[in-house]
């Protein structure tokens, strides 16, 4: 009888024991941690912007690409003072996205702001064009970039027929300006 007294209070202790311990889990941590970004001008970025000079001028500020389709302000010395009227143009170029990262591939695109995807193009409504940024040469969906690899950005603009041309990804009809986000995805 002792012998069987003595054995449940020893499971009893066990039992309690361990609900004391508990078990290991937990169901909240605070602690706090130290975390720092590097950041870069987007020429010396993991993903390298790099403007034509003619169109694009870097904001020295903050390091980011403008594109100015007003006019180049570098071309010749020429008194041209922007695009035709009623007239499609192509300009080759304007901007390059290097991978200057060392370790994977990317797959890079314009975020049109709308679901998140990356898309190997943007069309963007202003209040006297329709503009498009495509990547050069590049068929649809296909935009890896190797580390080390570069790719150009090509500009349209429609001053003819900008309603007709393209189903526009961004509104800017009452504005001459209109903001496109560059995005990478590691492959």
């Amino acid at each position: 009888m002792e012998r069987r007294k003595f054995v449940i209070g020893m499971g009893s202790l066990a039992a309690g024991g361990a609900a004391a311990m508990g078990s290991g889990a937990f169901s909240t941590v605070e602690a706090d941690r130290t975390v720092s970004v590097s950041t870069a001008n987007d020429a010396d970025a993991y993903l390298g912007l790099t403007g034509d000079d003619d169109y694009v001028t870097d904001d020295s500020g903050t390091g980011a690409l403008t594109i100015d389709l007003g006019g180049p302000d570098n071309i010749g010395d020429g008194d041209g003072d922007g695009f035709n009227h009623d007239a499609y143009t192509l300009v080759e170029g304007v901007v390059t996205v290097e991978n200057q990262s060392t370790a994977d591939e990317i797959l890079v695109g314009f975020d049109r702001g709308e679901d998140g995807e990356n898309y190997r193009d943007v069309k963007i409504r202003l209040d006297n064009a329709g503009v498009r940024l495509s990547f050069k040469g590049w068929p649809e969906g296909y935009r890896n970039l190797a580390p080390g690899e570069s790719a150009g950005i090509d500009v349209e603009v429609d001053t003819a027929n900008p309603d007709s041309r393209w189903s526009y990804d961004i509104d800017a009809s009452s504005s001459s300006e209109g903001d496109v986000t560059i995005v990478a995805d590691e492959v």
